[in-house]
């Protein structure tokens, strides 16, 4: 009240005072001088607080107008538009993104009605009613949610958008504040991803019946090959083993190898597919790492000194001799790579030897190296080795033959064991390939087997183990009846033959056989269901009776199949007299020699 104003100060002394001072109007003067003065310094103080306010208002003021300046700055800089509707629903606010996703330009919209701007129809009677409530509490069901709507574009077209709703309360008042995204971008996304999904789907099912069909079609092959097979190799192995002429065994020989070489290579494709359709299983047995080099020796000692050349197995003195894992897979691997620095060799020497390895986690790591001094291998070559049905010599002049499946099935196995494979070569002078595998080490020597790759069969000499037991076949390939019939009869067996399984189940039913060597693949009746029937409760079948399977089907799935039906036991054919006499040792007794 006192800013801005100049105050008058009068003091006049009364007649009291003037009776009992005698100098009243000196005194009178001294006491109006120092009033004034306290006056004029209250003014003093008055003005100068009123600078310090006017200061701070200035102060505050500009510094509202600078976050005003960078509210406005953000806003107009946003990627998403930001609408602001007021207490009736009109647009108080419209930010330039507003203006690039809805088309509209701020003065447009300003004061306009907003539902029935930007809002489709179909959407306004559920805005109008939800408005309604917010108008009165500031509160609704789409507040502080985001929703994927359409809006209403400038040009009439709908637009897919995503908007989030608040609420704000100004001067009594609720006002709403919008923040919306385009989302047709995201939307055309969306639908290419669909679209794409859709077509991986379509592929993946095209690809699983492809692989389906793939598998379909080795199964038959494999049971197309090996049926003929069955017949070439064993009919050579009961020639062998009869009387020939040098000439004769000679010839006899050759088949013999040459069908084994043919069924090794029927054997890697195999594998080669159970191992891309995840399918091939491994064994977890124990088992004596010198048996499998044992193994090694037998097979390529004699084809090394053929050629001159020197065969040499080492197994470290650190090694366990007892180890647990899957033999035979190892056992394969290793051959592959003997078998190539064998053949690759023209002289010097082949070594196969095994190390310690870093250890694994409950491991124990073994590296295992073939050299030899052979041909080498290319640098650039190198690399393609271990890719299917690759060889590093393509040339139609090139010396040493091959499928190129070995290596490419020994890497798959390799790591299929958790382990790591490579080769090391120089052309021109030698070959080393390596492979590393975590093996866990057995806590008992007693249980192993001796060569648990080459499982004992018994000793065949001129008494057969089984004589006087008999044997029902069940096969329709006449060429394999002769086969089977040749072996169990070697084996001492006697041997009943039907076509199909029904006629076995009926022949059960008449006879006592003491083991059924059964086909799965029969007219009239297959292997599968003549042994389903047999186990059945309506059986009258011994139940104790060895069923085994005798098929040309090495396929994944194949034995668990039989064992479901209530098959013993599985055997693929080529068959042997030692495949048959080891199956027959596990599940008959053997007769005693006279």
């Amino acid at each position: 009240m006192a800013f801005g104003k100049t105050f008058l100060v009068t003091a006049k002394a009364g007649p009291e005072f003037v009776a009992l001072h005698p100098a009243s109007a000196w005194l009178t003067a001294l006491f109006g001088l120092l009033l004034s003065a306290a006056a004029a310094s209250l003014v003093s103080v008055l003005h100068r607080r009123r600078e310090k306010l006017e200061q701070l208002v200035m102060k505050r003021s500009s510094e509202l107008q600078e976050r005003s300046a960078d509210l406005k700055a953000i806003t107009d800089s946003a990627f998403d538009a930001i609408v602001m509707m007021d207490a009736l629903g009109h647009v108080s606010y419209w930010n330039p993104a507003a203006e690039r996703i809805l088309g509209y330009t701020s003065s447009e919209v300003i004061g306009q009605d907003l539902h029935g701007l930007i809002v489709p129809a179909r959407y306004r009677d559920g805005f109008n009613a939800g408005f309604l409530r917010f108008q009165q509490t500031g509160q609704g069901a789409a507040l502080g949610k985001t929703h994927d709507l359409e809006a209403i574009h400038k040009d009439g077209q709908e637009i897919p958008v995503q908007i989030s709703l608040s609420a704000i309360e100004t001067n009594g008042a609720w006002h709403a504040v919008g923040i919306l995204r385009d989302t047709t971008e995201r939307k055309f996304a969306d639908e290419a991803l669909r679209q794409a999904t859709a077509r991986a789907s379509e592929q993946a099912a095209k690809a699983e019946l492809a692989n389906q069909a793939k598998s379909e079609f080795l199964a038959n092959m494999s049971h197309e090959i090996r049926t003929p097979m069955n017949g070439v190799i064993g009919m050579t192995e009961q020639l062998l083993d009869s009387a020939l002429t040098s000439q004769q065994r000679h010839c006899a020989e050759v088949i013999r190898d040459s069908s084994e070489a043919l069924l090794n290579l029927i054997n890697g494709i195999l594998d080669l597919s159970k191992v891309e359709a995840g399918k091939l299983d491994l064994e977890v047995l124990d088992f004596d790492i010198s048996a499998v080099f044992n193994h090694l020796t037998r097979i390529f000692a004699q084809q090394a000194r053929n050629k001159g050349l020197e065969f040499i197995t080492t197994i470290d003195p650190d090694v366990p001799r007892a180890l647990r894992g899957d033999p035979g897979r190892l056992r394969q691997v290793l051959v592959n790579l003997a078998g190539n620095a064998v053949k690759f060799t023209a002289t010097g020497v082949v070594t196969v030897r095994v190390g310690l390895a870093d250890a694994a986690l409950g491991a124990i790591g073994l590296r295992f190296v073939v050299s030899d001094t052979g041909i080498g291998i290319a640098a650039d070559k190198q690399a393609l080795l271990f890719e299917k049905f690759s060889q590093a010599d393509v040339s139609t002049t090139r010396h040493y033959g091959g499928s190129g499946l070995g290596l490419a099935i020994s890497k798959q196995l390799v790591q299929l064991m958790g382990g790591d494979i490579g080769v090391e070569s120089t052309e021109g002078h030698g070959t080393s390939f390596w492979f590393t595998l975590p093996l866990a080490q057995s806590l008992s020597l007693t249980q192993l087997n001796p060569n648990p790759l080459q499982p004992t069969a018994p000793a065949i000499g001129k008494l057969p183990t089984w004589q006087g037991l008999r044997a029902l076949l069940a096969e329709d390939n006449i060429i394999n009846q002769k086969v089977a019939v040749g072996f169990l009869q070697k084996l001492g067996l006697r041997v009943d033959v039907v076509g199909n399984g029904s006629d076995a189940c009926q022949a059960l039913t008449s006879e006592v056989y003491d083991v059924v060597f059964m086909d799965l693949q029969m007219p009239v009746m297959d292997g599968l269901d003549a042994t389903r029937l047999l186990r059945s409760s309506q059986a009258t079948i011994n139940p104790g009776l060895p069923v085994i399977a005798m098929t040309a089907n090495a396929m994944v799935g194949a034995r668990q199949q039989c064992l479901e039906a209530g098959m013993n036991d599985y055997i693929t054919k080529p068959v042997t007299t030692r495949s048959l006499a080891h199956v027959l040792e596990k599940w008959m007794p053997r007769v005693p020699s006279h």
